[in-house]
């Protein structure tokens, strides 16, 4: 497991620009926080384990919508259940 310390190192290893990684961060939220110690500047800190969570959950999403956008298309209703799962009108007969 890698650690990554600073928006620059982020960055590099999400193979994208800071700016990108502070838009994840504020809207898509990217899991970095900060950290430091006394006398020294705060850091934004990830790791590999953070981030691959992070993708997974955010294939997850894209999957959901897909899903939803393609039922809406088809004229059935998408809903999620308890279990967060989506089903349409037609799964639940």
């Amino acid at each position: 497991m890698a650690d990554y310390f600073g928006l620059e190192a982020i960055a590099k290893r999400m193979q994208v620009t800071t700016t990108t990684v502070k838009t994840w961060f504020f809207d898509r939220d990217f899991p970095m926080y900060r950290r430091g110690g006394i006398g020294r500047r705060p850091m934004w800190f990830t790791c590999d384990d953070l981030i691959r969570v992070w993708e997974f959950e955010q294939s997850r999403r894209d999957r959901v919508s897909r899903l939803a956008a393609r039922a809406h298309g088809s004229g059935l209703q998408p809903r999620l259940t308890v279990d967060k799962k989506l089903t349409t009108s037609q799964d639940s007969r």
